[in-house]
């Protein structure tokens, strides 16, 4: 539930940004400190497991810019190690 607010904010930017993607600098997210410690620690910028991305704020996000969707195939389909979606992240 903690990224169901990022995802459905990304989904709802998509069509603005999506083919902007790699001309973004920068993305700013503001939340309670504590949902921050679980979902955006150092590890969710640069996931090495699909257990680590799904919880990962930045990788959700950049998917839901990207793609318009966070979805349980983008993850099933390591769509969140594409290089689209890590530069944005």
């Amino acid at each position: 539930i903690e990224l169901a607010a990022v995802a459905e904010a990304g989904s709802k930017l998509s069509a603005s940004v999506r083919s902007r993607g790699a001309a973004i600098r920068a993305i700013r997210v503001e939340t309670y400190p504590g949902i921050i410690e679980r979902v955006a620690d150092a590890d969710k910028f640069r996931p090495q497991t699909r257990g680590t991305a799904d919880h990962s704020l930045p990788v959700c996000l950049a998917m839901a810019l990207l793609d318009g969707d966070v979805t349980l195939a983008q993850f099933e389909q390591d769509r969140w190690r594409k290089p689209d979606v890590m530069d944005l992240v």
